[in-house]
């Protein structure tokens, strides 16, 4: 039971964390199977671990004592192994119908969708992660600006753990001059990835186009310190390099 209830608190934890991920289904089933096995009556497990070798020996032990057909006393079924075997059961059924539903959304993570569908579709717990960014690149990024940040804000609102996401609403909104939303997702792309030097990039243009050339120059510094100590790989070195020639055309 302790190990029933510690897989429990585990796969609790994991959705809070990333409702997108199929590891959250894979633990969830593991625990439907720990439920399963606690279920099983002793006696039955112990044939079910024993060895076909074993079997035949305790088989031959039995009919050399004459007890081949007194009938085994069982004991009855205790309350735990009722309820484990229910709660095996409905996990089972529930992760069955969380697996359509992921497997769905993920069938629609390569299709163009019209802007309403794709809104629904991210806002739709049941769509991991990469299915979101999937159709923010195929549906999203094809759309006006002005279009295209409706649903890409009501997505961050609805979960603001797809790190992509965040980045992209902060694009929009400094590609639309929506200043107040800029600062607000820029600051939350930096809190989300603090070593994302695209993240900081993002945040100097948003400082740049509220005309603090001073504040582009700390964030440019953070991103280059940010790409030091990860890696810097050639699209952060081009993203660096946009902010830095910016701000010297914008320097006296």
């Amino acid at each position: 039971m302790a190990s029933v209830t510690a897989a429990l608190i585990a796969f609790i934890t994991v959705s809070l964390l990333s409702v997108m991920s199929l590891a959250t289904l894979s633990l969830g089933l593991c625990v439907a199977g720990l439920a399963f096995a606690l279920s099983l009556h002793r006696d039955a497990q112990m044939e079910i671990e024993m060895s076909k070798s074993e079997r035949a020996m305790q088989t031959a032990r039995r009919k050399q004592m004459g007890k081949e057909h007194v009938e085994e006393k069982r004991e009855p079924i205790a309350p735990s192994q009722i309820i484990a075997a229910v709660v095996s059961v409905v996990l089972v059924i529930g992760f069955i119908f969380i697996g359509r539903g992921y497997l769905d959304a993920a069938g629609l993570g390569s299709a163009r969708l019209d802007p309403v569908a794709a809104e629904q579709v991210m806002t739709d717990p049941m769509s991991p992660c990469d299915v979101r960014n999937s159709i923010a690149r195929a549906t999203i990024a094809g759309l006006p600006n002005p279009d295209a940040i409706g649903p890409v804000r009501a997505a961050v609102e609805f979960d603001p753990r797809c790190g992509f996401l965040i980045h992209f609403q902060s694009e929009l909104a400094i590609n639309t001059a929506d200043w107040e939303l800029a600062a607000e997702s820029t600051e939350q792309g930096i809190q989300f990835d603090p070593l994302l030097p695209a993240a900081w990039v993002l945040r100097g243009f948003y400082l740049l186009g509220v005309g603090d050339t001073a504040g582009a120059q700390e964030a440019l510094a953070a991103g280059d310190a940010a790409a030091a100590l990860t890696g810097q790989d050639e699209a952060a070195a081009s993203q660096l390099a946009s902010l830095r020639d910016r701000i010297a055309s914008m320097t006296p």
